[in-house]
């Protein structure tokens, strides 16, 4: 169940009118020219400006008033200078105020033309204003990227005028906040620090205190207590020191936060109440109910105080309802509805989080607790995170009543909740830019999707299961998959379109709720609805990569798998786990099983398997343990499957262990899983399903590489032998090219990997599993991890990685294997055979050789890598797991004959052509150990 405890909305309510009014006359006079056909010179326009906006008029007149001044210096003079660019500008504020966005974004968009321009009488440093607005404007419109961009403009240009500069640190904190809202809390930290930076150095207290604080909400949002409390707490010092006392409620309320999340709750409910008080006190009632929800949320979710929350949010629904405000609204109906449900009240609960949705938007008004709304509802909502959260908890209610009144009627109610809920977290995906952000709302979301695939397992529905285990796995593999496929986004006008057709649709919205009465404003909604869809619909047929990346969210249905794994042959078997739990859905062409399978300690039983294969004197003196321990794993995980199929594909979850060193008899230490069955692996269905197919050539061939001595920096032992294993590998085929020594470069790589398919490399390797970038190395450079997502256009089939733990690299929960493995899959390439850990030259050498010549035999990879780990372990020298079980096949287990058909090239007609065609890639990448002695030549 999630609850939502309150953040801190606008902290500068002051600062924002001064910097929205943009009024200062000293600032402007410089650039004024003279209107010498008017009655009224530029201090005479400016001076009426200012009357105006100092007047208790209604908005309604002021825009008519001001109209009429814009209207009459276009008369008299005509000229487009800056004066009359504050005069739009302002009037495009007004407008604002009034719920025309619309209006409001084109005028304020005229005065940043003039400004623009480099016509006499332009101010350029008056942009910093205008941009700012536009930035609030977009963001009051729930459009955040659009928001993000017209900040950075205005902090870009103001940075460059002193007098501008607290306009810069003001949009500044605006960001912070953003991605603060968003979950996007690295982001906010690193603006946070930026402004910081430039408050510091500009003596600006005020701005330094705010984002203080703003910083210290996203450092409790990433559990950095200690961090967030430093900086608060000076946040308050400053404030306190120069008399700034206006802003102390809410950098209370923040220290509170963080005391709160280091389990001080007696001095975190006195600052919360110090800011209700504050808050009060200052007439700022929507701060104030902030704070009664956060103390309410407090009572509940740590003081297990029932009785205290519900008459806490009772008090802040009072305040809530005379401000209006949709997501504090929602927020506190969902924590409310939170109470419920922990005390097992589950139909009240319905009732409560039915009300949220509600408020969130005037287009779902349906009270009744069955009903979502829909998806194009959904796609309105401007706070994601609050709609998630409602959905899910709604979900989590439906599955709680069929706990007690086992009703499958209320898991379906709860699926299609779940399945709502689900759409929410694809829209804060879309939003969120920083990758530490992503993997903790990935992490956030899996008990979400732990219930979603509970409630298909009660309910008996595998396909449910399907999708749920799909869209909570490697997330961002997927997004870089999608970005890297949507890399040239979409053309200028294009993208132009699509912003304004949403800035419109989201204006008619704003008008919509602030007059749900007016049913001319409810056509308007309608055609501008229309109007986006089918914008979308168009983008769908004229450019399907960005269309998949921005908006298609549907994953690929199991029939879809179900039809590739019959043709193929092959089963599948896809993983989900939580701490003590493991489903289990298993799929081929006629059948699907979902098994829930409890294990306790399951991870630290795989951790323990792979710790001890990957040492080859480990596995040596604990063979027994080994033994015992694989043997366990397949009777908990393996066996209850029931799988008879040769070819399997696996989908992990949080770990990766390679099935086929799973042993089925625990009286026979040679039973390995590997005599049975062929092992490959996948991110997951989608990624495996959605990958380019495979262009047909008549010419396949081996681009082999293997630098063997390096240049003197890269301080990297030479290879030998693998000069020889690479003519030994040719030796198999009708032709192939093998590149050596100086000319095994990195720019020979990466020349001519993109008309490749065959390019076979022995070389060093890091990929640790801490903190260092996955990196391969040539005879004069290195190739990173992130280099590889810059290759384009390839025809590049397969790689292989053996012998080094390249498929390690960096194993974050929730996210599965980011590795090079992961890069070449990023960059297109659907196969890859990556090694877990190192061994030894000589075994990797061997191991190479014999899948080549499967490969070459016609075998599909799978296959020929499970005969190769056979013929391996036929005698004693290379039985062990830690010589063959460490190289696993990631991606399509197809087949390559490398050099097959070529029998009318050979090398000198392949470095002729420059390797046109389509060339099959295996990768061999090797690492040296790490040792204070000099260390023995491994690969």
């Amino acid at each position: 169940m999630e609850g939502i405890s309150s953040g801190n909305n606008d902290h500068s309510p002051g600062l924002v009118t001064r910097i929205v009014c943009g009024i200062c006359l000293a600032s402007i006079m410089a650039p004024l020219h003279g209107y010498t056909q008017c009655k009224r010179d530029a201090t005479g326009w400016l001076s009426e400006l200012a009357v105006i906006e100092a007047s208790d008029a209604a908005t309604e007149e002021k825009i008519s008033r001001l109209s009429a001044v814009k209207e009459e210096i276009e008369q008299c003079d005509g000229r487009r200078d800056s004066v009359y660019a504050r005069i739009v500008h302002r009037l495009g504020d007004l407008h604002r105020n009034s719920g025309d966005f619309e209006r409001a974004i084109r005028l304020t968009a005229e005065a940043i033309a003039i400004n623009k321009s480099k016509r006499p009488g332009s101010q350029r440093s008056y942009l910093t204003h205008s941009y700012y607005n536009l930035g609030l404007y977009n963001n009051l419109l729930g459009l955040p990227a659009e928001a993000h961009l017209y900040y950075d403009s205005c902090i870009n240009i103001g940075t460059q005028y002193p007098d501008k500069i607290f306009i810069a640190l003001m949009a500044m904190e605006k960001k912070a906040f953003l991605y603060f809202q968003a979950g996007d809390y690295e982001q906010g930290i690193r603006i946070s620090q930026r402004g910081l930076m430039l408050a510091k150095s500009t003596n600006a207290p005020a701005y330094e205190a705010l984002l203080l604080i703003q910083k210290a909400q996203c450092e409790s949002g990433l559990d950095r207590s200690a961090e967030a409390r430093e900086n608060v707490y000076k946040a308050i010092l400053i404030l306190n020191s120069n008399q700034l006392k206006s802003y102390l409620p809410n950098a209370y309320s923040v220290y509170a936060l963080v005391l709160r999340g280091e389990k001080q709750f007696d001095a975190a409910i006195s600052y919360y109440t110090k800011a209700f008080e504050l808050n009060l006190e200052q007439g700022n009632h929507e701060q104030a109910a902030r704070d009664l929800h956060a103390l309410a949320f407090l009572y509940d979710k740590e003081l297990n105080s029932p009785k205290e929350s519900i008459s806490l949010y009772s008090r802040a629904l009072e305040l809530l309802e005379t401000i209006k405000d949709p997501y504090m609204l929602a927020a506190t109906f969902n924590n409310l509805g939170q109470v419920w449900w922990r005390n097992g009240e589950f139909q009240n609960a319905l009732k409560f989080y039915q009300k949220g949705l509600m408020a969130l938007t005037e287009q779902f008004q349906d009270a009744d607790i069955k009903a979502n709304p829909s998806p194009s509802m959904l796609a309105t909502m401007r706070n994601e995170y609050i709609a998630a959260a409602l959905l899910w908890n709604k979900g989590d209610s439906w599955l709680g009543l069929y706990g007690v009144e086992k009703d499958t009627r209320y898991l379906e109610n709860a699926i299609a909740a779940y399945r709502a809920g689900d759409r929410m977290v694809d829209q804060m995906r879309w939003k969120q830019q920083g990758q530490q952000s992503k993997l903790y709302w990935r992490q956030k979301t899996k008990g979400w999707y732990q219930h979603a695939i509970e409630a298909s397992y009660l309910l008996g529905s595998p396909e449910d299961a399907f999708h749920f285990m799909e869209k909570s796995r490697a997330v961002l593999l997927n997004d870089k998959l999608a970005e890297l496929g949507a890399r040239n986004q979409l053309p200028v006008t294009e993208a132009e379109t699509e912003k304004t057709l949403r800035m419109k649709l989201q204006a008619v919205l704003a008008q919509a709720s602030a007059n749900p009465d007016d049913g001319r404003l409810a056509n308007d909604l309608w055609q501008a609805e229309h109007k986006l869809n089918s914008f979308i619909t168009e983008l769908e047929k004229k450019y399907p990569s960005y269309y998949t990346y921005k908006y298609d969210t549907a994953v690929y249905s199991m029939s879809d798998l179900q039809k590739m794994l019959a043709a193929r042959g092959q089963a599948w078997i896809e993983l989900f786990t939580t701490d003590n739990i493991i489903f289990a859905l298993t799929i081929t062409g006629s059948e699907k099983k979902l098994a829930r399978i409890s294990f306790v300690d399951h991870a630290t039983t795989a951790n323990r398997i792979l710790e001890l294969c990957s040492s080859k004197s480990g596995i040596n003196r604990n063979f027994s343990e080994f033994h015992s321990l694989s043997n366990l794993y397949y009777n908990k995980v393996f066996k209850p499957l029931n799988i008879s199929t040769r070819r399997i594909i696996v989908s992990y979850d949080d770990y990766f262990l390679p099935f086929d060193l799973l042993q089925k008899d625990s009286a026979d230490h040679q039973s390995f899983l590997l005599h049975e069955h062929a092992f490959s692996y996948a991110y997951s269905a989608a990624h495996f399903l959605r990958e380019k197919q495979r262009k047909e050539s008549p010419d396949q061939l081996l681009l082999a590489i293997a630098p063997v001595n390096y240049k003197p920096y890269l301080h990297l032992q030479d290879l030998h032998g693998a000069d020889q294993s690479l003519k030994n590998i040719r030796a198999m085929y009708n032709g192939g090219a093998i590149l050596t020594g100086n000319t095994a470069t990195k720019h020979s790589f990466l020349q001519q990997i993109s008309a490749a398919t065959v390019v076979h490399l022995y070389s060093h390797a890091k990929a640790d599993s801490l903190s260092q970038e996955p990196t391969i190395y040539f005879y004069d450079s290195a190739l990173n991890l992130s280099e590889l997502e810059n290759l384009e256009n390839l025809n590049t089939q397969l790689i292989v990685l053996f012998a080094c733990n390249t498929g390690v690299g960096k194993t974050i929960k929730g996210e599965g294997i980011f590795s090079l493995a992961r890069g070449f899959a990023a960059a297109g390439i659907p196969s890859t055979i990556s090694a877990l850990w190192e061994i030894d030259n000589k075994s990797t050498y061997h191991l190479s050789e014999l899948f080549f010549r499967g490969l070459g035999k016609g075998e599909p990879t799978d296959v020929a890598l499970q005969k190769a780990k056979l013929e391996m372990i036929k005698g004693d020298a290379y039985a062990l797991p830690y010589y063959w079980a460490g190289a696993v096949l990631i991606g399509k287990p197809d087949v390559y004959q490398p050099g097959h058909n070529s029998s009318n090239f050979n090398y000198k007609h392949i470095a002729w052509l420059g390797f046109i065609g389509t060339v099959a890639a295996i990768v061999f990448v090797i690492v040296r150990k790490q040792r204070s002695r000099k260390p023995e030549h491994v690969l």
